[in-house]
């Protein structure tokens, strides 16, 4: 009875404590939406038959297993970590996978070295597909399980095979070999695969490239080419229920060349499929006289396509109209009678414009043979008559302080007034060389009779002047020629500090100037400082005329060191209210600069306030702003300086104490206190001058003689 009852005492014992460990079934809280409770669950010392346990806490809503961190915080974590298993396990786990749906789920079996017991625990499942399934081989899915018992994690994979998908086939049409390749008879092909095929009946059998090839090698007229000849024409096509149809960019496409030799396509490359067309507006175009035009429509920009096409605008044909003969003037052509397209403006010979101008193009280089205004100018522009040129005004040339003018000379036909420009001529006796402008006309001096020095002609060129009538040669300016021989005239020998002069003569008009000699160099006495290259100079020398006495510097060399620019922005010198500053990469050298100028930081706002300095009797005062960085006063006004006042009649300003009379008897200098001291003992014995001129008295009474 005793042993039974101690055995069913064990019982129990041993069912509250697997209830007081082992997770609940029963929780019916997510521990993500729980708002937890801590109970304390003391630490427990595992033995062979009993696991044990960590201090943790445990919440009896959710049973989830919590410990406290340092800072009094609770922690969530898993079972095995607060467990301490008693049992001693094997090495390695055993994984056990179970399908679910369309993946798989793990467990970890761990197996006790001792006892034998087995401890199941659930591992983290994740899957990669580690080959992708083709038409020509299975795939395979790669799931990997994780589990931790006693802080070692162990893995395990699981592979699972991907079912090959069905071939996708489509119809290849025969290909002729061309200049490059061999060329195939007609097959199937799979979309997805590089397999290729041919129809049995109902069936596809799988066939090799070999099988099916046209050998370029045997078409004598291909056997020696090694590239296509492109003709310059692309094709663009799409492919839609096993047949070529005009590009459509919705359905994808390819893109090739057109081989002008062997003509068939190559050089063959995909096209993308787009979702949708991009629809682009086109505007009407008008009919011309010659070509159609078309209404507005909306058009792919990609492939063309447009599901409202535009109707076609039939050219209107010519609309001749005749123009005049005119005769021709002075300087514009006339014309013979001729026809015009009042919409087009091509010119024609006949009224019904069967006979239109157009250009002579040279068919093999393309270049323009004759163009249409050469055309015109041969077949219906009539030649100008020329100006009926009389001199009005004789040239006068410009001398060194006075203008001239050129010869200017009226048409008797038009009225034109033009200056004359003589080009230089190969006679010797003629030396004029003006430069001719754009807009002048050349007119040979023959054939208005005109002359021009010693009669010897040139070409002359003529510029319209009738709206200013102004012919003005501009004075030429002296050309002074410098005499600067030593003894001449007016010379001035120069000095290394001090510049010479000489005589200049103008050998066209003979006047005389004075002209500078430049300084001469000077001459070291002795260096007195040699100066280290810079950023941007190099080495120079500071040195003593021996002539003059003043300093000069001499470059030794043009090693100059470069900047050294620091790499990183920074402000270099901070703006202040009177200096604008600087921000950029500094030179490392010291020297102040920026890379590129850098940045110029404005100039900051002065800071100020209200000032007033008094006047005195010698000074003004005033009142303002005054800025207390740079004491820069605003606003300011002036206070009149007050005067020496002596109210008190002792000489002295009542204000600042200075002495106003200047008698010997106010000095203060030890030599004038001891002439007035024998001055003052002499009059006041002879009893003279008894008081100053500023009215102070000079000694009390005369003394006693």
């Amino acid at each position: 009875m005793r042993k039974s009852f101690k055995k069913s005492l064990a019982l129990v014992l041993a069912v509250l404590m697997l209830l007081s460990i082992a997770p609940m079934s029963l929780a019916v809280v997510d521990p993500s939406t729980c708002d937890h409770s801590y109970n304390l669950v003391e630490a427990k010392t595992p033995t062979h038959e009993e696991d044990g346990w960590v201090k943790h806490y445990r919440c009896p809503t959710c049973q989830s297993y919590f410990i406290k961190t340092e800072a009094g915080t609770f922690k969530m974590v898993t079972e095995a970590e607060v467990m301490l298993y008693a049992h001693t396990f094997s090495a390695k786990p055993a994984f056990v996978w179970t399908p679910k749906g369309k993946d798989y789920t793990a467990v970890a079996k761990f197996t006790c070295a001792v006892c034998e017991r087995v401890t199941t625990i659930a591992a983290v499942v994740t899957s990669e597909v580690t080959k992708e399934a083709t038409c020509a081989a299975p795939g395979e899915t790669t799931y990997t399980a994780t589990a931790t018992l006693k802080n070692q994690t162990y893995t395990d994979t699981y592979k699972v095979p991907i079912e090959s998908p069905e071939h996708e086939y489509y119809e290849v049409e025969a290909t002729s070999p061309n200049c490059v390749s061999d060329g195939y008879q007609a097959h199937y092909a799979c979309k997805n695969c590089d397999l290729i095929f041919k129809k049995v009946g109902s069936s596809y059998q799988q066939i090799t490239l070999a099988s099916i090839t046209i050998k370029k090698a045997d078409d004598p007229r291909l056997a020696g080419r090694t590239a296509h000849t492109d003709s310059g024409e692309v094709i663009r096509y799409s492919i839609k229920n096993g047949e070529k149809i005009a590009y459509d960019c919705t359905l994808g496409g390819f893109e090739c060349k057109f081989c002008s030799y062997c003509e068939q396509e190559y050089g063959k490359k995909p096209l993308e499929k787009r979702s949708t067309h991009t629809d682009v507006h086109h505007n009407t175009v008008p009919a011309t006289c010659t070509e159609d035009g078309m209404t507005a429509y909306n058009a792919c920009s990609v492939c063309g396509y447009s599901a409202n096409p535009g109707s076609i605008i039939e050219a209107q044909g010519h609309a001749p109209e005749m123009v005049r003969e005119t005769e021709s003037s002075c300087t514009v052509k006339g014309n013979i009678r001729y026809w015009k397209c009042s919409r087009c403006h091509v010119i024609g010979l006949d009224k019904d414009l069967t006979q239109i101008l157009t250009d002579d193009i040279d068919p093999e280089t393309g270049d323009v043979i004759k163009s249409v205004e050469e055309k015109f100018d041969e077949l219906i522009a009539l030649p100008t008559v020329g100006h009926d040129f009389k001199i009005v005004t004789i040239r006068h040339d410009a001398a060194c302080t006075e203008d001239g003018n050129r010869a200017i000379y009226k048409c008797e036909t038009c009225n034109q007034l033009a200056q004359q420009y003589i080009a230089k001529s190969s006679d010797p006796n003629v030396t004029t060389d003006e430069e001719i402008p754009d807009d002048a006309y050349f007119f040979n001096a023959d054939s208005l009779k005109v002359t021009y020095k010693d009669n010897k002609t040139q070409a002359r060129y003529y510029q319209d002047i009738t709206k200013t009538a102004d012919a003005t040669l501009t004075k030429l300016g002296h050309n002074w020629v410098p005499d600067a021989n030593p003894g001449s005239e007016g010379y001035v020998a120069p000095k290394c500090n001090k510049e010479g002069a000489c005589t200049a003569f103008c050998p066209r008009c003979g006047s005389k100037t004075i002209q500078s000699i430049d300084k001469i160099p000077h001459q070291s006495k002795q260096m007195i400082k040699s100066v280290a290259p810079t950023c941007e100079r190099g080495t120079y020398e500071i040195h003593i005329c021996k002539v003059c006495g003043e300093t000069y510097e001499i470059d030794i060399d043009n090693n100059v060191l470069g900047h050294r620019w620091s790499g990183q922005v920074s402000v270099i010198r901070e703006a202040t209210c009177t200096q604008e500053g600087l921000k950029g990469q500094a030179c490392l050298n010291g020297c102040g600069k920026a890379m590129n100028g850098g940045t110029v930081l404005p100039k900051i706002n002065h800071t100020t306030k209200p000032v007033k300095v008094e006047p005195t009797c010698t000074e003004d005062g005033y009142t303002g702003n005054e800025c207390s960085m740079c004491h820069q006063v605003f606003d300011k006004k002036v206070l009149e300086k007050t005067g020496h006042k002596d109210d008190n009649k002792d000489a002295k300003c009542d204000k600042c104490g200075l002495i106003l009379c200047d008698h010997i008897c106010h000095k203060t200098d030890i030599f004038s206190k001891l002439v007035w001291f024998i001055a003052r003992v002499w009059y006041q014995y002879l009893g003279l001058s008894p008081t100053c001129k500023c009215g102070l008295p000079h000694y009390n009474a005369p003394l006693t003689k």
